[in-house]
């Protein structure tokens, strides 16, 4: 059985800057172990690269764009249900860091960018998506959105996608 996976918005980024990139996204396409799914927010958020920034002579923003179409074997869109979802997640996490449980820097978390993770898990957690990678520790990957997504999955019967780092993604592959 193939394990169903999003890659989050920064991973594409990730990918691209690596030595071995193409030897990397051969192995990703190849992986018969998993298929990766793009998430339509994710390829507006690649769009939203500015034209004007290069990576080695190139628009950063098409190459980015190239990366996620050659990766994804199918797009998700987001659904108003993925919206109510992603609310519900909100919610809880306004009120969970309003606690001492937590050790949140504001600062850290804009509302916009958090609002767009908890869609991506939303719309992971409604299309049985089996691993959400990604290289933001400081919102997707915090204990905070793993409970918050566990918590509200649970009382929705979702299953939730696990939350993987990107290292531990590249490593998986090598093996």
């Amino acid at each position: 059985m193939q394990n169903k996976i999003i890659l989050d918005t920064n991973v594409y980024g990730e990918i691209l800057v690596e030595e071995n990139r193409e030897e990397l996204v051969k192995k990703i396409k190849e992986d018969k172990s998993s298929v990766i799914y793009g998430v339509d927010i994710i390829e507006e958020e690649l769009s939203e690269t500015p034209s004007e920034i290069k990576y080695k002579g190139k628009e950063l923003k098409k190459l980015l764009i190239d990366l996620f179409e050659t990766i994804s074997k199918e797009i998700i869109n987001i659904t108003p249900l993925a919206k109510y979802l992603a609310e519900d997640y909100f919610r809880r996490y306004k009120k969970l860091s309003k606690t001492k449980k937590y050790n949140i820097n504001k600062e850290k978390y804009s509302e916009k960018n958090l609002k767009i993770d908890f869609e991506i898990l939303a719309i992971a957690s409604l299309n049985s998506i089996d691993i959400v990678v990604s290289s933001d520790i400081r919102t997707m990957l915090s204990q905070i959105s793993k409970d918050i997504c566990k918590y509200i999955n649970n009382q929705n019967k979702l299953r939730t996608p696990r939350l993987l780092d990107y290292k531990s993604f590249k490593e998986n592959l090598a093996k």
